[in-house]
C-alpha cells in the first residue's frame, strides 16, 4: 500500500510540474530556451580551463633560487630607476622632460595635502575611488624620491602608505579595493626600500598580510569569486596581491610560495576574454584596467625571478597592445558596453611595445601630450600616476621605425569568449580620417550592452554616429543581468539606446535576447574602398517574432561612405524601428533623404527607395514606459536619426551615408 501512495504522489507531483511547466511555457514563450542559455551561461562562466600550464608551489620555491639582486624589482629595477634618473637629471629627451615635470608638480601638490581618509561610496558599495587615490599618490611620490633624493617626497609617501596600513580593513567586500590598496602599499614598500627601517618595512607587510593576504584565503565560490571569475577583477585581484606576495616573499614564505603558484595558474582563467586575436571582451576602458595590472604583474614577476612562468606567451596575450589602435577611431574610441567616450591611453603600451618590437603600439601612446590626456578625461592624480610609470618604461628607441602605412586599414578581431567587431577606416592617427566600425559578439558579457549590430562612424573629424557608454553605476539593479528586470531597464543598455534593429518592443522580455550570438559570416576587407562584413543578428530578436534579421556593412566610395544594410523576415505583420544616434542637427528632406549637420559640416543619409519605413527624428529615450532614461556624462543634442515601419513581415532598410564636404 505504502509503495502504491508513493507511486501515486510521484504521478501527482509530475502532474502538477508538468501543468506548472505548460502554464508558464505559455506564458512567457521560450522559457525552456532561456533556462537552458542561462545553464549554458553558468557552466561556461564557471568552466575554468586556463590556458597556462600547471604552476606548482615548488616550481616558485625553485624559480626564487635564481630572484634578483635588486632591491627595487616592482615595474622597474635599481639599474633602471639609475637609468631614468640619469635622464631626469639630463633633461635630454622631451618626452621624459613633459612626464617628469607633470609627476613633479602633482608631487609638489601633494607635500601640503592630508593623507587619504577611508571613504565608503554608497552607490559603488566600495572604497575604491580612495584606494585609487592611494595607490595614484603613493606612485607620485615615491617616484620623485627615486628621481631627486630628497626625504620630503619620501616622507609624504610614508605618511600616505602608513595611514592606509591603519584603516580598520581594507574592504575585502569589493575584492577591487583590496587589491590597490595591496598594490599602492607593496609598491611604496619597494620603491622606499632604501629608505624604510626593518621595522617600517614589516609594519607595512602586517598590514598587508592581514587586510589582504590573510583575507584572500576566503571561500573561493563567495567572497572571493574573482579567483575564478573570466573578468577584470581576476587581473586586478592576482596582479596586486601577487606583486605583494613577491614584495613580502621572506617575511610570509609559506603563503607567498602558494599563492604565486595559484596567481599563474588562475589568471590565465581570464585570458579567454582577448585570446586570440587581442580583442578585449569588456571594451576600451576596462582593457586600460585589466591589461595595467597584468603588465605591472607580468614586470613585476620578470624582473624579480626572470619568469611570468609562461603567462605571457598565451596566445592573445600580447596582441593585446594592438587593441587600442583598432578600437579607436579618428575622433575618439569605440566605447561600447560601459566605455566612455576617451582616449585608451596607457603607459602598458609602452611595455607591450618593447615585448612586441611593435613601433606603432608605443606612438599610439606617445603621441598624446599631457594636457591632450587632461582634455580627455584623465584625472590630475591618474595622470600622475601613470606619467611615472610611462617615465619608467618609456624608451625612444621603441619609436624606431615607425612606419603606420603598413598597418591594416580594414580588419576583423574576435576573442574566445564571442566577443568581435570590425573596423575600417582611411587612415590612422588623422582625425579627419573616415572609421566606421560595428559589433557582433555575446550580449551577456562583463559591462556589455544589448548591442549585437551596433556601430560608429567618424567622418571629417567629427562622430557621426554615437555609442552612449556608461549609464550611471548607481542606477537600481544596473549590475544585474536577468531577463526582463535589471541592467536590461536602462536605456543606455538596451538595443534601443544603440545604433541597431529594434522589432516589436512590447512583445519581447527585452528588445535583444541577452543570451543571443551573432558571429560576421563573411568579411571582405578591400584595399581602395575599405570593405564589407555581413552579420547574423538572428539570434538576438528570436523572441521579438523574427526569423531572419542579417546586416551588411560596407565602408565603399575610396573609404568615405558608409552602406548599413538590413535584411529581415517576421513571422507575423510587425514593427520595425532602424536607429542611429547622433548629435548632428537633423534636417528631413523627405521620406527617403536627410541631411545630418555638425559644426557646419554636412552627411547626406539616404533611404534607399526598396527599403521600408521613412526617415524620421526621435528623441534618445525608450519607446516603453518603465525604462530607465537617464544616460551618464553629457548629451545635450543627442537625438536619432531613425527609419520606422509598421505591419511589415519581410523587407529591407538600406542606408547610406556620405559627406557633403569631405575635404
Amino acid at each position: 500500500m505504502g509503495k502504491n501512495k508513493n507511486k501515486v504522489i510521484l504521478r501527482s507531483s509530475v502532474s502538477v510540474f508538468l501543468a506548472i511547466w505548460i502554464f508558464l511555457s505559455n506564458l512567457f514563450p521560450g522559457l525552456g530556451i532561456m533556462l537552458v542559455d542561462t545553464a549554458k551561461m553558468g557552466l561556461d562562466y564557471i568552466s575554468l580551463t586556463p590556458n597556462s600550464t600547471v604552476v606548482k608551489t615548488k616550481d616558485v620555491e625553485k624559480a626564487m633560487e635564481s630572484r634578483t639582486s635588486s632591491n627595487i624589482f616592482v615595474l622597474a629595477t635599481d639599474s633602471d630607476f639609475a637609468r631614468i634618473k640619469k635622464n631626469y637629471d639630463l633633461r635630454d629627451i622631451d618626452k621624459l622632460n613633459e612626464y617628469f615635470d607633470y609627476v613633479k608638480s602633482c608631487a609638489d601638490e601633494l607635500l601640503s595635502a592630508e593623507p587619504q581618509g577611508y571613504v565608503y561610496d554608497d552607490e559603488e558599495d566600495s572604497i575604491l575611488e580612495a584606494a585609487r587615490a592611494i595607490l595614484e599618490r603613493v606612485i607620485v611620490l615615491a617616484f620623485m624620491w627615486r628621481m631627486t633624493g630628497s626625504a620630503v617626497y619620501a616622507d609624504r609617501c610614508k605618511a600616505e602608505i602608513f595611514n592606509a596600513c591603519n584603516f580598520s580593513d581594507w574592504h575585502e567586500s569589493h575584492f577591487l579595493d583590496t587589491a590597490e590598496l595591496t598594490f599602492a602599499c607593496s609598491l611604496g614598500a619597494n620603491w622606499l626600500y632604501d629608505y624604510l627601517t626593518e621595522a617600517e618595512f614589516k609594519q607595512i607587510g602586517t598590514a598587508v598580510k592581514e587586510k589582504s593576504f590573510d583575507v584572500s584565503k576566503g571561500k573561493i565560490l563567495s567572497q572571493n569569486w574573482w579567483k575564478w571569475s573570466k573578468t577584470n577583477w581576476n587581473s586586478v585581484g592576482y596582479g596586486g596581491l601577487g606583486v605583494g606576495a613577491m614584495v613580502f616573499y621572506d617575511e610570509y614564505k609559506d603563503f607567498a610560495a602558494d599563492f604565486l603558484a595559484e596567481t599563474y595558474n588562475n589568471m590565465a582563467y581570464n585570458f579567454e576574454t582577448f585570446t586570440p586575436d587581442g580583442v578585449y571582451v569588456e571594451g576600451s576602458g576596462y582593457w586600460e584596467y585589466c591589461t595595467t595590472y597584468l603588465t605591472y604583474f607580468m614586470s613585476t614577476s620578470n624582473n624579480f625571478i626572470g619568469t611570468d612562468f609562461g603567462l605571457s606567451k598565451i596566445d592573445g596575450f600580447l596582441k593585446l597592445g594592438e587593441f587600442p589602435l583598432y578600437v579607436t577611431g579618428a575622433t575618439t574610441v569605440f566605447n561600447y558596453g560601459d566605455n566612455k567616450k576617451v582616449s585608451v591611453g596607457a603607459p602598458s603600451l609602452y611595455w607591450f611595445s618593447k615585448q612586441t618590437g611593435r613601433p606603432d603600439v608605443a606612438y599610439y601612446q606617445a603621441k598624446e601630450s599631457v594636457a591632450d590626456e587632461l582634455s580627455h578625461g584623465k584625472g590630475r592624480f591618474e595622470l600622475g600616476r601613470e606619467c611615472a610609470v610611462g617615465a619608467l618604461w618609456y624608451d625612444a628607441e621603441l619609436l624606431a621605425g615607425l612606419d603606420t602605412d603598413n598597418l591594416p586599414l580594414s580588419v576583423y578581431l574576435r576573442s574566445d569568449s564571442s566577443q568581435e567587431f570590425v573596423a575600417m577606416r582611411s587612415a590612422f592617427f588623422d582625425r579627419n580620417a573616415t572609421y566606421a566600425a560595428i559589433k557582433g559578439g555575446y550580449n551577456y558579457t562583463n559591462h556589455g550592452d544589448l548591442d549585437i549590430g551596433t556601430f560608429v562612424f567618424d567622418s571629417m573629424g567629427e562622430r557621426w554616429a554615437e555609442d552612449l557608454g556608461p549609464a550611471d553605476y548607481g542606477n537600481s539593479g544596473y549590475f544585474v543581468g536577468i531577463v526582463a528586470g535589471g541592467r536590461w531597464k536602462v536605456y543606455a543598455k538596451r538595443a534601443e539606446g544603440q545604433n541597431t534593429l529594434v522589432f516589436n518592443p512590447n512583445s519581447a522580455f527585452e528588445d535583444q535576447y541577452p543570451f543571443a550570438r551573432a558571429t560576421f559570416k563573411d568579411f571582405k576587407p578591400d584595399a581602395e574602398n575599405g570593405g564589407k562584413a555581413f552579420l547574423d543578428m538572428s539570434d538576438a530578436y528570436k523572441f521579438a517574432g523574427v526569423s531572419k534579421a542579417t546586416r551588411s556593412f560596407e565602408l565603399f566610395n575610396s573609404r568615405t561612405s558608409l552602406r548599413i544594410s538590413d535584411e529581415f523576415k517576421c513571422r507575423q505583420p510587425s514593427e520595425v524601428y532602424w536607429f542611429m544616434h547622433t548629435k548632428a542637427d537633423i534636417e528631413i528632406i523627405d521620406a527617403h533623404h536627410a541631411i545630418l549637420t555638425i559644426n557646419g559640416k554636412q552627411m547626406k543619409a539616404t533611404l534607399s527607395e526598396n527599403s521600408v519605413g521613412e526617415f524620421k527624428v526621435m528623441a534618445a529615450e525608450s519607446l516603453l514606459d518603465g525604462i530607465d532614461n537617464r544616460t551618464k556624462g553629457s548629451w545635450e543634442g543627442l537625438k536619432k536619426l531613425a527609419v520606422y515601419a509598421g505591419g511589415v513581415t519581410s523587407g529591407s532598410i538600406e542606408v547610406t551615408l556620405v559627406p557633403l564636404n569631405n575635404n
